[in-house]
């Protein structure tokens, strides 16, 4: 598992300052982290989330901005997946 790239998750609900970013689930899995990006800094990093989705707020975006997000799984046998591929998204 530890070896193993997460699936890439999909941002939609885009507006000026906010968007919702998804993923789907697997067996077994405890909770997730996501990290939001833009270009090459780290902004945010939201660990132990239990949900499937998260929304990204005001608070971390601005208008007429690239950002990208990445997800990783951290399973019950307390392994943990290798970040996934990132998901680019803009803002509008």
């Amino acid at each position: 598992i530890a070896d193993r790239r997460y699936v890439k998750p999909t941002v939609n609900h885009i507006t000026k300052r906010t968007a919702v970013a998804h993923w789907v689930t697997d067996d077994f899995v405890d909770t997730y982290d996501l990290q939001l990006w833009s270009k090459t800094k780290l902004l945010k990093r939201f660990n132990n989330l239990a949900a499937l989705k998260k929304a990204l707020t005001k608070k971390h975006l601005q208008s007429g901005k690239q950002y990208k997000v990445r997800v990783r799984a951290d399973y019950t046998t307390e392994e943990t997946t290798r970040w996934s591929k990132f998901t680019k998204f803009t803002t509008k």
